[in-house]
């Protein structure tokens, strides 16, 4: 059970932030034949689309929503720290029904935690699908989004509204 345990932290650790770090590092807009990197990793998300949805106030706010819904969240560190606390209560306990007990209450609090921050984290990126939606509709030139696929206007078909989806790459 213990090993279990280990191999559910270490997951949990690893896959967390690490890959959605490269997604969000690579994200690449198109602009008049231009390559626009969407984020970067030495400012805020979506900062490198401001200078052209500055023309477009609408678009500008949507933005900034966007970009102050993506900052780090203390309350979802809090409750993955309670999580955390409570499996290791349950490690170091001797009886086993209160052991299981810390132990599925830990489980379930790191997991609730985990499906809302990412539920929210989407549920976010679609103030940035607007602000775009918002910007094409008014300017003569698209911003077009590049993915695996190709192009496309709005990041619609990478979001999708559950968390629980899977994709392979090779």
């Amino acid at each position: 059970m213990n090993q279990f345990i280990f191999l559910f932290l270490t997951l949990c650790i690893f896959t967390s932030n690490s890959s959605h770090a490269i997604e969000a590092c690579s994200r690449i807009a198109m602009y008049n034949y231009q390559e626009i990197l969407i984020d970067s990793t030495t400012s805020k998300k979506g900062e490198g689309l401001r200078p052209l949805l500055q023309k477009e106030p609408e678009a500008l706010r949507k933005l900034e929503i966007y970009q102050k819904n993506a900052d780090l969240k203390w309350p979802n560190a809090v409750v993955g720290s309670i999580g955390v606390g409570l499996i290791a209560t349950s490690l170091a306990l001797k009886e086993s029904s209160a052991k299981s007990t810390y132990l599925v209450s830990g489980l379930t609090t790191m997991l609730l935690n985990f499906f809302i921050s990412k539920t929210l984290e989407i549920t976010n990126e679609k103030n940035l699908d607007e602000a775009i939606s918002i910007f094409n509709k008014n300017q003569p030139n698209p911003i077009l989004i590049k993915h695996q696929d190709g192009l496309s206007q709005t990041k619609d078909q990478l979001t999708s509204p559950f968390y629980l989806s899977l994709s392979f790459n090779f």
